[in-house]
């Protein structure tokens, strides 16, 4: 991507444009501003001169990890390229809303890798749980993809070694009080994470950074921690129990993890009912975000610059109380009954309220909504999103499922009608309709086209093998 990158820098230099670059890292950051040469410098907790340096028009491109680009605020930047892949619409929005600040016109460019096995396992792409090897998929991997994936996960490649590092920050807080705790720079962005969900279950007041030694590379940063003693007492138990409940309803509908911090003995089980909510729950969140992401991305490589605007524009808009009514509406639906809304005529503007409920709380009928109205209007077949639904529906709702997706046929090109009909020839034999049967139904409904012709030649050529040799 090195080399994607510099042409379209080169480009903006030549033009006298200003120009942020966002990467997953310092490392990254630093190589591409070797590459690009002198106009370029790398914002980052090392170099914070790098900041003043491009508001004082001393270099036209500024190279920034995406964790400090939140804080990027200047004037007459043209031009935002993504180094691979944001992790969500919000980050992205959120990245490219660092120009343009001052009503000129701007271009975003994102440079990612081609989605295919060399470049990401298809694991990763599969709208699953955990997953339980992804540490060593990663580890081979070792690309923009991987870092994607590591970010999502915070770096962290379990459970298990999430709730050892909490504890024992935990206990390295255990003295309590208001008290200044050094933290090496190389880790910091780890440190705030942990510190971060140690404020969320109400064990930690606040904190902010008080210092920086250059010489030791650390940061001392002042913690403020609900107990003033050793031993947290009954009444500051209870404190963190409501903090913590607070924050899982504030989340989404959590139910059954507010039920286990209710009856939690000590802080290690709040610490370890979090933990596991945070991979079951939180990680499903982002990683749902991020697939809609690309979904979004892949869909429209080749859209006008008016309907990508609309429809980002759309999925930030939508009032509070539209999104809670649409959850409420939908999810009481039945596989039939939703089908019956999309042929009748559900506006696709649905699709985004849909989005953001199913990325917080999973729903298998709310993630059939969304795959049909995508083939519908879109006519884009989710291959990961079916199969998911599937893992959840009866034989009557996959005949629901299946008439309506023959009924929206027509709306794909030839590659999504392929890839459709191959796919669920898989999954009717599970539900005991044959791939012929299958093939039938599907044309008496929709016109014979390029692929009913090329199945038939398939069979053809079966047969006269057969008959007459190779």
């Amino acid at each position: 991507m090195y080399k994607e990158v510099c042409e379209i820098i080169n480009k903006t230099i030549k033009n006298n444009e200003r120009t942020i670059v966002f990467t997953k890292n310092d490392q990254i950051s630093n190589n591409l501003a070797e590459k690009i040469g002198y106009e370029a410098d790398v914002f980052s907790i090392n170099n914070p001169d790098a900041y003043h340096h491009f508001a004082e028009n001393k270099c036209k491109v500024l190279v920034a990890s995406e964790g400090l680009g939140v804080g990027i605020n200047f004037q007459n930047v043209n031009n935002i390229v993504h180094f691979g892949l944001p992790v969500s619409k919000s980050e992205y929005v959120q990245q490219i809303g660092r120009a343009g600040r001052a009503n000129e016109a701007v271009t975003s460019y994102i440079i990612y890798l081609n989605i295919s096995d060399k470049n990401i396992d298809p694991v990763l792409l599969k709208r699953v749980g955990e997953i339980d090897n992804i540490s060593s998929i990663l580890d081979e991997l070792n690309n923009d993809y991987s870092q994607t994936y590591r970010k999502l996960n915070n770096n962290i490649d379990s459970k298990e070694d999430l709730y050892k590092s909490l504890i024992a920050n935990y206990e390295s807080l255990r003295d309590g009080g208001r008290l200044i705790y050094a933290y090496q720079i190389d880790f910091i962005e780890t440190t705030r994470r942990y510190l971060y969900m140690l404020y969320v279950i109400g064990y930690i007041n606040d904190w902010y950074s008080y210092s920086m030694d250059e010489k030791k590379k650390t940061i001392d940063i002042l913690v403020n921690i609900i107990n003033n003693a050793n031993k947290i007492n009954d009444n500051m138990l209870r404190i963190i129990k409501q903090k913590t409940n607070d924050y899982f309803d504030f989340m989404g509908n959590n139910r059954e993890s507010i039920s286990k911090v209710s009856k939690a003995n000590n802080i290690e089980e709040i610490i370890k009912i979090y933990v596991n909510w945070y991979h079951a729950k939180f990680l499903y969140h982002h990683k749902e975000q991020f697939l809609d992401l690309l979904s979004f991305i892949e869909m429209h490589k080749e859209s006008g610059n008016q309907v990508i605007m609309s429809r980002l524009k759309e999925y930030f808009s939508l009032p509070f109380i539209e999104v809670k009514n649409d959850e409420l509406h939908f999810s009481k639906l039945s596989i039939k009954e939703i089908s019956e809304n999309i042929i009748g005529g559900l506006d696709k503007s649905i699709a985004v309220n849909i989005e953001r409920i199913n990325s917080n709380q999973y729903s298998y009928k709310l993630d059939y909504l969304l795959f049909i109205l995508h083939l519908k209007f879109d006519g884009k077949f989710d291959k990961g999103r079916i199969e998911r639904i599937l893992t959840y529906t009866s034989n009557t709702e996959f005949t629901d499922i299946l008439n309506t997706v023959i009924r929206v046929y027509k709306n794909c090109d030839n590659r999504n009608r392929f890839d459709l009909l191959k796919n669920f020839e898989l999954y009717a034999q599970r539900y005991n309709i044959n791939g012929i049967e299958l093939f039938k139904r599907v044309f008496e409904s929709n016109e014979k086209d390029a692929i009913y012709y090329g199945v038939l030649a398939r069979f053809a050529n079966i047969k006269f093998r057969g008959s007459y040799g190779k």
